[in-house]
């Protein structure tokens, strides 16, 4: 159920919103029992991609189209690799 509270900290584009997710992914995989890390480890995982795109960009560039945002050429360059898109 931790994660699903974690879902809205994940996806904002704040970069403290993002530190926190990963903090809060970090401190319940430290916490679980060891035959259940394997299970959570991608949950991790993903919080780290996550903050990594918007460190690097301060936004997901996969939102721009639908947000009516303009592509940096940066994010343009991004966005025709094979990128992690999280299903969108």
């Amino acid at each position: 159920m931790r994660l699903f509270l974690y879902l809205p900290l994940e996806h904002s584009e704040n970069k403290r919103d993002q530190d926190h997710s990963v903090a809060r992914h970090k401190a319940l995989f430290d916490e679980i029992p060891e035959e259940s890390k394997s299970k959570f480890q991608r949950s991790l995982e993903y919080s780290e991609i996550h903050r990594n795109i918007i460190i690097k960009f301060g936004r997901y560039p996969h939102r721009n189209n639908i947000l009516g945002r303009k592509n940096t050429p940066e994010e343009d360059i991004y966005l025709s690799s094979d990128y992690p898109d999280f299903g969108q």
